[in-house]
């Protein structure tokens, strides 16, 4: 559970939250805890390597550097692209973010699940997402199942633009 809490911290932190500083301590709403599914957890457990090893990837190459990136944002993306591959491709998205049993099922939810109960988690702190699918729109079209699914699952946008200009 503390594991999810930092997990959860760390989205805050990184997608821009908005804390009521006017608000005494005494006055704070405690906490919420977010309601997962036992493998909802497990795939909590699993993106958390996928976290560990991105951070320890990227700070191996950065000479001590700080920098400051969000796992679970990058798990959001990539989810939704994985909504629109394929095949070994849809496979391997899934294994690397720590989905390998739950597949692309299971990764929609968790991010579903992730997206909707954040939000909650602590009453105090606003926070807002920013998802959003942009396309060409003289080069590529998007089946409407991929648009349907991002837009229910992920809360995204999508946006179809003349890149051209």
């Amino acid at each position: 559970m503390r594991r999810l809490f930092y997990l959860i911290s760390l989205l805050f932190i990184l997608l821009g939250c908005e804390k009521e500083f006017s608000m005494s301590s005494d006055e704070l709403e405690p906490r919420k805890t977010i309601d997962l599914t036992r493998s909802q957890m497990e795939c909590v457990r699993n993106n958390e390597l996928f976290a560990y090893n991105l951070f320890r990837h990227l700070s191996a190459n950065e000479d001590g550097k700080s920098m400051l990136i969000s796992p679970l944002s990058i798990t959001f993306a990539l989810g939704m692209v994985s909504n629109g591959a394929e095949g070994q491709t849809q496979e391997s998205i899934c294994d690397i973010l720590g989905f390998k049993e739950e597949k692309q099922d299971g990764l929609n939810d968790f991010c579903q699940t992730m997206l909707e109960q954040s939000v909650k988690f602590d009453p105090s702190t606003r926070i807002g997402f920013a998802n959003a699918a942009v396309i060409n729109k003289n080069r590529f079209s998007l089946k409407d199942s991929y648009s349907k699914s991002i837009k229910t699952i992920y809360d995204a946008e999508v946006f179809k633009k003349d890149f051209a200009k």
